[in-house]
């Protein structure tokens, strides 16, 4: 069940960070208004990507927990809405705390694409898109009498196929529950799969002081991101970004799993408003 207590703490931690960060960058650049609904806007040259910190393990200002200390470890459920507004989508993040290379697993990611399925139907050209939510979790190892391991953390992925109009808002839930990973769209369950065979699951990983040595993760380098994702800094200075491309509102970070019926409740809080808003995107100015 959906833990109010537990969602309103954090998510009031995480809309401070969001507005001071789109305050402090000019966010009146980057929003779009049709008079009924405001939203941030994300393309690939104006605006690629909001970075609410740049390292999640960097010690706060005024001496309190970092980003990273205070992220869901047990669970979370990583809501938004958005629209996707290029017939053509790579891949396309919409939220992330990540690091992902070789050697190096941390946080998660909620990401989509929208490409031509293959066949094309005598009807012409169709576009399906996938979602994608990856999670680090922290494995246990082999022990007997004598020795105890402990193994890497490892992404875990859950991918779900559908489509997606253009110009429409969607609503889309992911959450890790210490046993599966789900995806609700639109209020309604879409996919689920185990995330480990033995439950409970792992912690997701967010430092790289968890990793297991060797390792190649970089201190300083996990960034929370909205409207953007990528496995490492490095990645965006060589021109490596995967920015969304359409409008984003109501992102929450919350640390509990949120169920069916939750999720079909938080759906139903702002679908009214958003069914109501032109689905034409000339008519946001």
């Amino acid at each position: 069940s959906l833990q109010c207590g537990h969602a309103l703490t954090f998510s009031s931690f995480f809309s401070f960070f969001f507005s001071f960060f789109s305050l402090s960058g000019r966010a009146e650049t980057f929003l779009a208004n049709n008079g009924e609904v405001e939203a941030m806007q994300f393309d690939t040259a104006l605006n690629t990507g909001l970075y609410v910190t740049n390292d999640i393990n960097a010690a706060s200002s005024d001496g309190g927990p970092t980003v990273a200390q205070r992220l869901p470890k047990t669970a979370v459920s990583v809501e938004a809405w958005f629209t996707a507004e290029e017939e053509k989508i790579s891949t396309a993040g919409l939220v992330g705390v990540l690091q992902d290379a070789p050697g190096c697993a941390l946080g998660w990611s909620l990401t989509f694409d929208r490409k031509k399925a293959v066949p094309v139907t005598d009807k012409g050209e169709r576009y399906v898109s996938t979602y994608v939510f990856k999670v680090a979790l922290q494995k246990p190892g082999r022990s007997n009498e004598s020795t105890a391991t402990v193994a890497p953390p490892s992404f875990v992925e859950l991918r779900h196929s559908a489509s997606l109009d253009l110009f429409v808002w969607t609503h889309v839930i992911a959450v890790y529950n210490s046993s599966h990973l789900l995806l609700f769209v639109n209020g309604l369950e879409a996919a689920v799969q185990e995330a480990c065979d033995d439950h409970p699951c792992g912690d997701i990983v967010y430092s790289y002081s968890q990793h297991v040595q060797p390792h190649t993760c970089v201190p300083g380098e996990t960034a929370l991101t909205i409207g953007t994702v990528h496995g490492t800094l490095q990645e965006v200075l060589k021109g490596y970004k995967f920015p969304h491309q359409g409008l984003l509102k109501h992102v929450r970070i919350l640390s509990a799993a949120v169920s069916a019926p939750g999720a079909a409740l938080l759906h139903g809080i702002y679908a009214p408003q958003m069914k109501l808003v032109a689905q034409d995107r000339k008519s946001v100015v």
